[in-house]
């Protein structure tokens, strides 16, 4: 076996686990576009109905991508397989390189623009904002290195005992404090919210900085990853 062929055939290998890709290579055009019209769907269905956004909910939407994505593997190793067996019966027709090369092309360009925009813009995959706590300001409910699933569409001003994202003009770095109470010597408008850490002795909050206008508001945290 030449060095071309090991490497062909280890491609076509490593095909099997991106879905599409496996397709797109042996040009089962109806497979490929059913894979890829199908990935975008469970995206957008995960974004309407804010998977991400209920710890349950997020870990049964993963599951089912995974089963997705399980599925597709099964398929494109099955495809692989038949294309050998007709390749070794001489039943199949070789393709033209140029028939080969778009639709490889268009697969692998959908797949690293996806990766390329959940890496930098995760929210717009899933919908929500993602936090890395950095202090021990909200120890013990929060620790360093925990990461916060954060809800940006929030409509409404925060309650009190929700945990919120804050950052004024004035910050260079984002505050995760809970909403509390007024003092009662502190005059309380329906535009600002009193925000404070649960380990004061740790925590820079309302009592140095004074009220949060709510507009400084990201977002509430929805839960701990």
């Amino acid at each position: 076996m030449t060095p071309w062929h090991t490497t062909k055939i280890s491609l076509q290998a490593f095909s099997v686990m991106v879905p599409g890709l496996t397709q797109a290579l042996l040009l089962r055009y109806r497979y490929l576009a059913t894979c890829l019209v199908l990935t975008v769907t469970a995206l957008a269905l995960g974004l309407h109905f804010d998977a991400f956004l209920d710890r349950q909910k997020a870990q049964l939407y993963l599951f089912t991508l995974s089963l997705f994505w399980s599925f597709t593997v099964l398929v494109s190793a099955w495809h692989l397989i038949l294309y050998h067996r007709q390749a070794a019966n001489s039943t199949c027709r070789p393709h033209k390189k140029s028939a080969r090369l778009w639709p490889l092309a268009g697969t692998v360009l959908f797949w690293i623009s996806l990766l390329t925009l959940a890496l930098h813009n995760p929210s717009a995959i899933t919908g929500v904002e993602w936090y890395r706590v950095a202090g021990h300001s909200m120890s013990p409910i929060l620790q360093p290195g925990d990461w916060l699933v954060v809800d940006p569409n929030f409509t409404e001003p925060p309650n009190i005992g929700d945990i919120v994202i804050a950052k004024t003009q004035n910050m260079d770095h984002f505050l995760v404090k809970r909403v509390a109470a007024f003092p009662e010597h502190y005059p309380a408008t329906e535009h600002s919210v009193w925000l404070l850490g649960d380990n004061p002795d740790a925590s820079s909050d309302s009592r140095v900085y004074g009220s949060f206008p709510v507009s400084s508001i990201q977002g509430r945290v929805a839960w701990v990853w």
